[in-house]
């Protein structure tokens, strides 16, 4: 949890083109959300193929040098679909075809979590504030 919230809240090593502020904000919990089917389907065998690739290349991977964070935001209905539709689940081809999207239909990421709240795409927060 330390780990993840640090992370959450860490200044941006380049700087940000947005206005970086956190209002007070709290990291309440953390929780692990994937969809297992697809994980199995695509993740892992996608995972041992960049390996293999490392090694056929001579290359040792490092994780912190060949991997990075990224954040993503979605709204409590997106994420239940995501996580719990064994057919559909996350399926970044069809991503942000129902909204329109800066730079066109597909799946957004960015480098820091606190552009992803500030940016509205975690939804309304809840009547209590959280998201």
């Amino acid at each position: 949890f330390k780990h993840v919230a640090a992370v959450f809240k860490a200044e941006p090593v380049e700087a940000p083109a947005y206005r970086a502020e956190d209002h007070g904000m709290q990291v309440l919990r953390v929780q692990r959300v994937e969809n297992g089917s697809q994980q199995d389907a695509n993740f892992l065998p996608y995972c041992e193929g960049v390996l293999q690739s490392f090694a056929d290349q001579g290359i040792e991977f490092e994780a912190g040098v060949h991997t990075f964070w990224a954040f993503h935001g979605s709204d409590s209905t997106s994420t239940e679909s995501i996580v719990n539709n064994q057919v559909t689940g996350f399926q970044p081809l069809t991503a942000g075809m129902r909204t329109s999207c800066l730079w066109g239909p597909g799946t957004y990421f960015a480098r820091d979590a606190n552009y992803v709240i500030q940016g509205g795409f975690c939804g309304p927060p809840a009547s209590n504030g959280v998201r």
